[in-house]
Protein backbone atom coordinates (compact mmCIF):
# COMPACT_ATOMS: atom_id res chain seq x y z
CA UNK A 1 0.00 0.00 0.00
CA UNK A 2 0.81 4.33 -0.74
CA UNK A 3 0.06 5.76 2.24
CA UNK A 4 -3.50 3.38 2.86
CA UNK A 5 -4.54 3.82 -0.04
CA UNK A 6 -3.87 0.61 -1.57
CA UNK A 7 -1.85 -0.39 -4.46
CA UNK A 8 -3.10 -0.92 -8.47
CA UNK A 9 -1.60 -3.89 -10.37
CA UNK A 10 -2.41 -2.91 -13.42
CA UNK A 11 -1.50 1.03 -13.01
CA UNK A 12 1.95 -0.48 -12.13
CA UNK A 13 1.98 -2.61 -14.84
CA UNK A 14 0.98 0.25 -16.92
CA UNK A 15 4.31 2.51 -15.78
CA UNK A 16 6.84 -0.28 -16.96
CA UNK A 17 5.24 -0.60 -20.77
CA UNK A 18 6.88 1.60 -22.96
CA UNK A 19 4.69 4.06 -24.94
CA UNK A 20 3.83 3.79 -28.65
CA UNK A 21 7.08 5.46 -31.08
CA UNK A 22 5.93 7.78 -33.20
CA UNK A 23 4.96 5.71 -36.55
CA UNK A 24 2.71 3.23 -34.23
CA UNK A 25 0.68 6.25 -32.20
CA UNK A 26 -0.13 7.48 -35.72
CA UNK A 27 -1.81 4.05 -37.05
CA UNK A 28 -3.65 3.85 -33.45
CA UNK A 29 -4.84 7.35 -33.84
CA UNK A 30 -5.92 6.76 -37.77
CA UNK A 31 -7.92 3.48 -35.91
CA UNK A 32 -9.67 5.65 -33.35
CA UNK A 33 -10.61 7.97 -36.00
CA UNK A 34 -12.30 5.03 -38.08
CA UNK A 35 -13.86 3.73 -34.50
CA UNK A 36 -15.14 7.14 -32.98
CA UNK A 37 -15.63 9.34 -36.02
CA UNK A 38 -15.54 12.77 -34.55
CA UNK A 39 -16.72 11.38 -31.06
CA UNK A 40 -14.76 11.85 -27.65
CA UNK A 41 -15.80 8.48 -26.87
CA UNK A 42 -17.68 5.19 -27.80
CA UNK A 43 -20.07 2.83 -26.24
CA UNK A 44 -18.19 -0.23 -25.36
CA UNK A 45 -20.59 -2.63 -27.21
CA UNK A 46 -20.33 -0.52 -30.33
CA UNK A 47 -16.61 -0.33 -30.78
CA UNK A 48 -16.55 -4.47 -30.21
CA UNK A 49 -18.43 -4.48 -33.43
CA UNK A 50 -16.96 -2.06 -35.23
CA UNK A 51 -14.04 -4.22 -34.62
CA UNK A 52 -12.54 -6.90 -37.49
CA UNK A 53 -11.24 -9.89 -36.09
CA UNK A 54 -9.25 -9.89 -39.50
CA UNK A 55 -5.73 -9.28 -37.90
CA UNK A 56 -6.24 -12.56 -35.75
CA UNK A 57 -4.12 -15.22 -37.31
CA UNK A 58 -6.09 -17.94 -35.30
CA UNK A 59 -9.42 -16.43 -37.94
CA UNK A 60 -7.69 -15.77 -40.56
CA UNK A 61 -6.75 -19.47 -41.13
CA UNK A 62 -10.47 -20.61 -39.97
CA UNK A 63 -9.43 -22.25 -35.96
CA UNK A 64 -11.19 -19.06 -34.70
CA UNK A 65 -15.09 -18.02 -35.73
CA UNK A 66 -15.02 -13.89 -35.51
CA UNK A 67 -17.44 -13.72 -32.46
CA UNK A 68 -14.70 -15.18 -30.29
CA UNK A 69 -11.92 -13.11 -31.56
CA UNK A 70 -14.55 -9.99 -31.28
CA UNK A 71 -15.13 -11.22 -27.52
CA UNK A 72 -11.52 -11.21 -26.74
CA UNK A 73 -11.48 -7.36 -27.85
CA UNK A 74 -14.26 -7.03 -25.65
CA UNK A 75 -12.57 -8.30 -22.40
CA UNK A 76 -9.37 -7.39 -23.04
CA UNK A 77 -10.71 -3.33 -22.77
CA UNK A 78 -12.96 -4.87 -20.13
CA UNK A 79 -9.97 -5.87 -17.80
CA UNK A 80 -7.85 -2.72 -19.26
CA UNK A 81 -10.66 -0.54 -17.60
CA UNK A 82 -10.71 -2.93 -14.12
CA UNK A 83 -14.26 -3.65 -15.41
CA UNK A 84 -15.28 -0.73 -16.34
CA UNK A 85 -18.52 -0.79 -19.31
CA UNK A 86 -18.75 2.88 -18.90
CA UNK A 87 -18.07 4.23 -22.84
CA UNK A 88 -14.44 4.07 -24.55
CA UNK A 89 -12.44 7.14 -24.76
CA UNK A 90 -9.15 7.64 -26.88
CA UNK A 91 -7.21 7.19 -23.91
CA UNK A 92 -8.35 3.99 -23.52
CA UNK A 93 -8.17 2.49 -27.15
CA UNK A 94 -4.61 3.86 -27.04
CA UNK A 95 -3.86 2.10 -23.73
CA UNK A 96 -5.02 -1.34 -25.11
CA UNK A 97 -3.26 -1.19 -28.01
CA UNK A 98 0.05 -0.03 -26.67
CA UNK A 99 -0.09 -3.78 -25.14
CA UNK A 100 -0.99 -4.96 -27.79
CA UNK A 101 2.21 -3.48 -29.24
CA UNK A 102 4.21 -5.63 -26.56
CA UNK A 103 3.14 -9.14 -28.62
CA UNK A 104 3.99 -7.95 -32.16
CA UNK A 105 7.54 -9.11 -33.62
CA UNK A 106 8.30 -5.10 -34.89
CA UNK A 107 6.57 -2.24 -36.11
CA UNK A 108 5.65 -3.10 -39.55
CA UNK A 109 3.46 -6.04 -37.93
CA UNK A 110 1.40 -4.16 -35.31
CA UNK A 111 0.72 -1.75 -38.70
CA UNK A 112 -0.96 -4.26 -40.39
CA UNK A 113 -2.38 -5.77 -36.79
CA UNK A 114 -3.91 -2.65 -36.67
CA UNK A 115 -5.14 -1.65 -40.22
CA UNK A 116 -6.74 -5.08 -40.64
CA UNK A 117 -8.77 -4.70 -37.63
CA UNK A 118 -10.28 -1.26 -38.07
CA UNK A 119 -9.30 -1.27 -42.20
CA UNK A 120 -7.08 1.21 -42.10
CA UNK A 121 -4.03 2.25 -44.19
CA UNK A 122 -0.51 2.51 -42.24
CA UNK A 123 0.17 6.12 -42.66
CA UNK A 124 4.07 5.61 -43.53
CA UNK A 125 3.28 3.53 -46.20
CA UNK A 126 4.43 5.03 -49.75
CA UNK A 127 2.20 5.45 -52.97
CA UNK A 128 3.34 2.96 -55.70
CA UNK A 129 2.70 4.56 -59.46
CA UNK A 130 -0.05 2.77 -59.94
CA UNK A 131 -1.62 4.14 -57.05
CA UNK A 132 -1.03 7.45 -58.42
CA UNK A 133 -2.41 7.06 -61.62
CA UNK A 134 -5.82 5.67 -60.17
CA UNK A 135 -5.62 9.07 -58.01
CA UNK A 136 -5.05 11.22 -61.16
CA UNK A 137 -7.56 9.34 -62.49
CA UNK A 138 -10.28 10.04 -60.25
CA UNK A 139 -9.38 13.44 -60.12
CA UNK A 140 -9.99 13.97 -63.63
CA UNK A 141 -13.19 12.39 -63.45
CA UNK A 142 -14.38 14.14 -60.87
CA UNK A 143 -13.28 17.45 -62.73
CA UNK A 144 -15.17 16.41 -66.11
CA UNK A 145 -18.48 15.55 -63.98
CA UNK A 146 -18.61 19.05 -62.47
CA UNK A 147 -17.61 20.73 -65.88
CA UNK A 148 -19.22 18.60 -68.99
CA UNK A 149 -17.34 19.15 -72.00
CA UNK A 150 -14.43 21.36 -70.94
CA UNK A 151 -11.15 20.31 -70.81
CA UNK A 152 -9.48 18.81 -67.94
CA UNK A 153 -6.94 21.57 -67.36
CA UNK A 154 -9.38 24.51 -67.97
CA UNK A 155 -11.61 22.36 -65.05
CA UNK A 156 -9.17 21.51 -62.96
CA UNK A 157 -7.77 24.98 -62.76
CA UNK A 158 -11.37 26.55 -62.11
CA UNK A 159 -11.88 23.88 -58.89
CA UNK A 160 -8.03 24.66 -57.58
CA UNK A 161 -8.75 28.95 -57.72
CA UNK A 162 -11.56 28.29 -55.42
CA UNK A 163 -9.15 27.63 -52.40
CA UNK A 164 -6.17 29.40 -54.27
CA UNK A 165 -5.02 32.52 -52.12
CA UNK A 166 -4.20 35.84 -53.56
CA UNK A 167 -1.54 34.48 -55.48
CA UNK A 168 -3.48 32.10 -57.26
CA UNK A 169 -1.48 29.15 -55.45
CA UNK A 170 -2.47 26.41 -53.51
CA UNK A 171 -1.14 25.43 -50.04
CA UNK A 172 0.65 21.84 -49.50
CA UNK A 173 -1.43 21.36 -46.54
CA UNK A 174 -4.80 21.87 -47.78
CA UNK A 175 -3.97 20.06 -50.88
CA UNK A 176 -5.83 16.95 -49.09
CA UNK A 177 -8.77 18.50 -48.25
CA UNK A 178 -8.99 20.44 -51.67
CA UNK A 179 -9.44 16.82 -53.26
CA UNK A 180 -11.96 15.81 -50.95
CA UNK A 181 -13.84 18.35 -51.51
CA UNK A 182 -13.61 17.33 -55.07
CA UNK A 183 -15.62 14.15 -53.78
CA UNK A 184 -12.29 11.85 -54.32
CA UNK A 185 -11.13 9.69 -51.32
CA UNK A 186 -8.01 9.95 -50.43
CA UNK A 187 -4.88 9.25 -47.93
CA UNK A 188 -3.30 12.20 -46.69
CA UNK A 189 -0.25 10.44 -47.19
CA UNK A 190 -1.00 10.23 -50.93
CA UNK A 191 -2.38 13.65 -51.62
CA UNK A 192 1.08 15.26 -49.70
CA UNK A 193 3.40 12.76 -52.56
CA UNK A 194 1.36 13.73 -55.41
CA UNK A 195 2.00 17.08 -54.37
CA UNK A 196 5.43 17.18 -53.77
CA UNK A 197 6.16 15.94 -56.72
CA UNK A 198 4.27 19.02 -58.08
CA UNK A 199 6.00 21.25 -56.21
CA UNK A 200 8.96 21.26 -58.86
CA UNK A 201 10.88 24.48 -56.67
CA UNK A 202 9.95 22.87 -52.76
CA UNK A 203 7.42 26.17 -51.82
CA UNK A 204 5.32 24.10 -50.66
CA UNK A 205 2.79 25.64 -53.06
CA UNK A 206 2.08 25.67 -56.25
CA UNK A 207 -0.29 27.68 -58.52
CA UNK A 208 -3.80 26.80 -59.46
CA UNK A 209 -2.59 27.19 -63.68
CA UNK A 210 0.37 24.82 -62.87
CA UNK A 211 -1.72 22.16 -60.93
CA UNK A 212 -4.38 21.98 -63.97
CA UNK A 213 -1.77 21.55 -66.43
CA UNK A 214 0.58 18.97 -64.42
CA UNK A 215 -2.79 16.64 -63.43
CA UNK A 216 -4.14 17.08 -66.90
CA UNK A 217 -0.66 15.58 -68.31
CA UNK A 218 -0.10 13.33 -65.93
CA UNK A 219 0.40 10.14 -67.55
CA UNK A 220 2.25 11.59 -70.64
CA UNK A 221 4.63 13.39 -68.11
CA UNK A 222 5.32 11.84 -65.03
CA UNK A 223 8.63 10.29 -64.79
CA UNK A 224 8.58 6.75 -62.44
CA UNK A 225 11.58 6.83 -60.98
CA UNK A 226 10.77 10.44 -59.84
CA UNK A 227 6.97 10.04 -58.90
CA UNK A 228 7.90 6.69 -56.21
CA UNK A 229 11.32 8.26 -54.47
CA UNK A 230 10.75 9.98 -51.76
CA UNK A 231 12.88 12.85 -52.68
CA UNK A 232 11.34 15.27 -54.88
CA UNK A 233 13.56 15.51 -58.08
CA UNK A 234 13.56 19.28 -60.21
CA UNK A 235 12.15 20.02 -62.82
CA UNK A 236 14.19 18.72 -65.70
CA UNK A 237 13.86 17.17 -69.23
CA UNK A 238 14.38 13.48 -68.85
CA UNK A 239 15.50 11.13 -71.57
CA UNK A 240 12.57 9.36 -72.97
CA UNK A 241 13.53 5.71 -72.02
CA UNK A 242 12.91 6.56 -68.00
CA UNK A 243 9.73 7.66 -68.31
CA UNK A 244 6.83 5.19 -67.07
CA UNK A 245 5.40 3.27 -70.16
Amino acid sequence: TVEGRGFDYNKFLNTLIPKLNPRCQRVVDAAWKVAAGESESVPLEDLARRFSPMGHSGYVLGKIPGERVQHEFFEGLIHLRLGSDEPVVKDDFVAYYTEKRLDCLDDDAFAKLVEAQWKVEDLEAEPTLRQFRELVTKIKQKARLKNEGVKDEVSLKAHFLQVANEKGEVPRDQFAGLLRGMGVDVRDADADALFRYFDKNKSDSVSAADLGKYLATFEMEAPTEAILSKTVVPARILPTSTWAP
